[in-house]
């Protein structure tokens, strides 16, 4: 049985169409956090860890951290890496679920100082003196679909 020349070519050629297109996906993966995780795990999606604070040092440019159903009560502080331009670090809830970030009465939810190319979303936070989000020096960062509620006395920020 012998191929066409034409088809062994459309072949390699559909071949190098989805190497190209999956190109931006290398090196980015998900990684999951629950409050019923634990940190010796291994972040997947069977085995989530814990803490939100441990999973920000585990992860890198591309990854989308997905925090699972129930409340988390930490200070929100472990920025550890930046995004890329086309590489953003994303944290948001796992579809159709919703986590809820309790700043315990702490100053804020999120302290967000000096990092770039990160995007929250779909996060409840609340029950913070200051602010749910506080941060400086920061850019190239997105929050969207995130509710932020019962903050005491703020300065505007979110």
């Amino acid at each position: 049985m012998r191929i066409c020349p034409m088809h062994s070519k459309l072949r390699y050629f559909n071949l190098l169409l989805i190497i190209i297109l999956a190109l931006p996906l290398l090196g980015q993966k998900a990684d999951f956090v629950s409050p019923n995780g634990n940190n010796s795990n291994d972040g997947s999606i069977g085995k989530p860890w814990q803490s939100i604070n441990y999973a920000l040092g585990k992860i890198f440019p591309g990854d989308t951290l997905y925090l699972r159903e129930g409340t988390y009560f930490e200070l929100i502080n472990n920025f550890v890496r930046d995004g890329e331009p086309n590489k953003w670090i994303t944290i948001r809830n796992y579809p159709n679920e919703k986590p809820i970030l309790n700043g315990n009465g702490q100053w804020t939810v999120i302290e967000f100082k000096n990092r770039k190319y990160y995007h929250f979303h779909g996060l409840e936070i609340t029950n913070a003196v200051w602010s749910g989000f506080n941060g400086t020096n920061y850019h190239h960062c997105k929050i969207s679909n995130c509710v932020v509620h019962g903050i005491g006395p703020s300065s505007g920020t979110a």
